[in-house]
């Protein structure tokens, strides 16, 4: 087990509760090529850990709360959200977990607890978030649509569903 800082946005406003599972992600520079050939950094999300038992969220284990019996006007207690969670990882898990959080940021996903399957997770970046925004293919679909010159002038509908556009002709 290892125990991470954690601030408001990791801990999700406090809703991780011990017993509960997470995906762990790390936010950190990787170094990166330029065209150039010149060595720089660019901010990368890097999937690290799936599917990881909360063990505590600060000193709460999870375990059984004694309710007391002070009446009807009982005072509540504000509960302050704690910069503390410790999660099940193996040591060298826990190795690399200690490295990703000196060089960047960790953030915690909570899961569905319906949800135990573990999937291959690209890390994220500039390019991979351009490339899913606008794949390859719409792009060259797009270009060749421009590049097509209409011999007499065509009547057409386009259907734009998210980023991609479809040019449909009407008949008559």
């Amino acid at each position: 087990a290892i125990s991470i800082t954690v601030d408001n946005i990791a801990s999700l406003g406090g809703m991780i509760r011990p017993g509960d599972y997470v995906d762990v992600i790390g936010m950190v520079p990787l170094p990166v090529i330029t065209p150039d050939g010149k060595q720089t950094t660019q901010v990368s999300v890097v999937p690290l850990f799936q599917n990881v038992l909360v063990l505590a969220v600060g000193q709460d284990l999870g375990g059984i709360v004694k309710e007391e019996t002070a009446g009807r006007y009982k005072k509540e207690e504000k509960k302050e959200l704690s910069p503390l969670v410790t999660l099940a990882l193996s040591p060298q898990e826990a190795s690399l977990i200690a490295f990703i959080q000196e060089q960047g940021k960790i953030r915690l996903i909570l899961r569905s607890p319906a949800d135990s399957q573990i999937q291959a997770t690209a890390p994220a970046s500039w390019e991979t978030l351009f490339m899913y925004l606008a794949p390859p293919e719409a792009i060259k679909k797009s270009q060749a649509a421009k590049e097509e010159v209409p011999t007499a002038p065509k009547r057409v509908v386009e259907i734009y569903r998210g980023l991609q556009k479809e040019v449909v002709p009407l008949s008559r």
